[in-house]
């Protein structure tokens, strides 16, 4: 279990785990009979988790009502709309849509917050989000199926590999023409100037 930091933005978050905090002092930290403050402190976190765990539960189940709420409802002013056109049912769409677009835009914040903080922590660790990112990594590159050179579908990966082998042994291969007359002729008429005599004594000067 891991805290959701976003609860901290949450003002009734703050209020109710305030709350708690408050009663759960004022219940177990007593002068008739005192404990020690490790295990208050220790009892004060387990308590608080399964607090926290029941705000969270809580919230979620509220959002997915909000949302299945808002859908439904939406669906009704559609219908109407589509027999009865009018103004009021237009906005009270358009008030609809608004509230169901912010539910669902806070939530993918909260979803890119927690991806963001899950690949800082174990994104360059050998741990299953790594792993996970690996196999999606290798199947984004998979080629299940190929047409080779006659234009028929294969999807074995032998054949595959077989059709891309032949396909670029044919790309870089090397083709001479079976009459060399022309590139020997082309060759023959051209005229190097002659090396100067200077340069070649000087080619020839040991160092």
């Amino acid at each position: 279990w891991r805290f959701n930091t976003s609860l901290l933005s949450d003002s009734k978050f703050y209020k109710f785990i305030t709350d708690a905090i408050e009663d759960f002092i004022a219940i177990n930290d007593s002068d008739s009979e005192p404990i020690s403050r490790a295990l208050l402190w220790e009892s004060l976190k387990a308590y608080l988790r399964g607090q926290i765990i029941s705000y969270s539960a809580h919230v979620r189940k509220l959002r997915r009502s909000s949302i299945q709420k808002l859908t439904s409802e939406l669906e009704l002013v559609d219908q109407q709309l589509a027999t009865i056109p009018s103004d009021s049912l237009s906005k009270r769409r358009l008030v609809l849509q608004t509230e169901l677009d912010l539910i669902i835009t806070n939530e993918a914040e909260r979803l890119l917050l927690h991806s963001r903080a899950r690949y800082y922590e174990y994104g360059d660790k050998p741990s299953r989000l790594l792993a996970h990112l690996l196999r999606r990594q290798a199947a984004s590159r998979l080629i299940p199926r190929i047409k080779d050179g006659l234009g028929a579908l294969q999807e074995d990966s032998q054949v595959i590999n077989s059709v891309f082998s032949s396909f670029y042994e044919s790309q870089y291969k090397i083709e001479l023409p079976p009459d060399l007359t022309d590139m020997h002729t082309f060759l023959d008429e051209l005229q190097f100037p002659p090396l100067n005599s200077e340069l070649i004594d000087h080619l020839v000067q040991p160092l």
